[in-house]
């Protein structure tokens, strides 16, 4: 064999060689015991996990359901009531531009509200109302339904038979409300206690400055109506609304006080 004829045949054999080879190195290495296998060429290289920013808080919202003391609420959310969004405590009373009335509450009123307030037990300095001009809203309030214009009427109509609130003990602590509304302002708010019987309300039923002395001076009339209509507060609120009379059935009920913004 000649020389040209040998250094082709050595040069052929190193070019097969060199194919072989790189063929081989493709193929990945054994796994040894314990070792992580990275799952991209990215991880292999060492490179960082793309960061992943913060959910939209509309996204985080768009699952949350207000509370109902007639629903069943998830373990976590039992202990927190769902507070409704309206007015920070506090906020003056604003009646500017509303439409006046000669009856209570004295705005031309569009919608009522229920509310629940004060799930726990009674304290000192503990607001009495879900909503009144001098301290504005319950800083623990739950929404409840929405009153049809039958009921509305019907708790108007309640209240006319006292005249008005109705403080018949020394330890009134009201837990259900009716908040009246003037577009978004609240214009009055009815305030019930089923524990002592008290009856509250904002503003006053009359405007007379004398209105209360006069009033307690047919105490004894106002006492039989009472007496005959308070079963009727019981039964809009629990029956037809849904807002059961002992606090204790709510969901956001608290077995310890929590210290008010005062009456």
């Amino acid at each position: 064999m000649s020389a040209k004829a040998i250094w082709s045949s050595l040069v052929l054999g190193a070019l097969l060689s060199g194919v072989s080879l790189s063929c081989t190195k493709a193929a990945p290495p054994p796994e040894k015991p314990g070792q992580a296998v990275p799952e991209t060429a990215e991880a292999a290289a060492g490179s960082e996990p793309e960061e992943v920013g913060p959910k939209p808080i509309e996204d985080e919202l768009a699952g949350q359901v207000e509370g109902s003391h007639t629903q069943q609420l998830e373990p976590e959310l039992a202990s927190a009531p769902s507070i409704a969004l309206a007015a920070e405590p506090g906020q003056p009373f604003d009646a500017q531009g509303l439409a006046s009335s000669k009856i209570w509450p004295f705005y031309k009123w569009d919608r009522a509200v229920s509310y629940t307030f004060n799930a726990h037990a009674p304290g000192p300095g503990m607001q009495l109302r879900i909503y009144s001009e001098s301290q504005g809203w319950h800083r623990e309030r739950v929404k409840g339904p929405t009153l049809t214009a039958r009921q509305s009427k019907e708790a108007l109509r309640l209240l006319s038979e006292t005249e008005g609130g109705m403080e018949v003990s020394k330890c009134a602590f009201p837990r259900h409300g009716i908040v009246f509304f003037a577009g978004e302002v609240p214009v009055g708010s009815i305030n019930v206690c089923f524990e002592c019987g008290d009856i509250l309300i904002w503003p006053a039923y009359r405007k007379d400055k004398d209105w209360e002395e006069r009033k307690y001076k047919h105490m004894g009339r106002l006492m039989k109506s009472y007496d005959r209509i308070f079963p009727a507060w019981e039964k809009l609120f629990a029956l037809e609304l849904g807002l059961a009379a002992d606090w204790k059935a709510w969901p956001n009920a608290k077995a310890s006080q929590v210290v008010g913004e005062g009456r």
